[in-house]
């Protein structure tokens, strides 16, 4: 969409995705100010997503990958942390978060379990 707005139908083919789930998708994230539903039913992308840019200043995408998996899958591990007193992010990583951190520093990831 960096190029400007698109129908539900190209971005689907162009993702390899079922174009209704990914409306809703779309429709979600717009209602989140994430991209912008037009009146002839195209999407564009919003200030907000521009932030999601690997090429735009001062992106956000790294922070937002971060959060989106390693943080996903630590909280899903709760359990884990209060039966056992460890950190779950120790427990679905390979490393604790001050090296994943110092890793996505370097251009590199930890090792996932």
């Amino acid at each position: 969409m960096a190029e400007g707005p698109k129908r539900v139908e190209d971005l689907a083919g162009q993702c390899g995705t079922c174009i209704d789930p990914l409306y809703l998708t779309l429709r979600a994230l717009a209602s989140k100010g994430i991209f912008a539903e037009r009146a002839d039913g195209r999407f564009e992308i919003t200030d907000l997503a521009e932030l999601l840019r690997d090429d735009a200043a001062n992106s956000m995408r790294a922070m937002a990958r971060m959060m989106g998996w390693e943080h996903y899958k630590a909280w899903g591990e709760l359990l884990h942390s209060v039966q056992t007193g460890k950190t779950a992010f120790e427990h679905v990583s390979s490393c604790d978060a001050q090296d994943a951190k110092a890793a996505r520093l370097r251009n590199c990831h930890c090792t996932r379990k």
